[in-house]
């Protein structure tokens, strides 16, 4: 039995929480067919790429689209 949307973008949701580089009241969650899309506002380019990482690192996750902004555009 697969996973439902809100059921990744929880898993997801407790992997930033952990993650001592996320702000992870910053970052909202998007999960729709094994698709993450990240949004929201973070403090640096090295955040939004920690972000990312840990959206890979949910099982099952075919895609995420990174639309976080960070100071400079990185």
């Amino acid at each position: 039995m697969r996973d439902s949307d809100n059921e990744v973008a929880d898993a997801l949701s407790l992997v930033l929480k952990k993650d001592p580089l996320v702000d992870a009241g910053a970052i909202s969650i998007k999960a729709r067919d094994w698709l993450l899309e990240l949004g929201g506002n973070v403090k640096s380019g090295a955040e939004k790429q920690a972000a990312e990482h840990d959206a890979w690192y949910v099982w099952g996750v075919n895609l995420v689209i990174n639309r976080l902004k960070a100071p400079g555009g990185k």
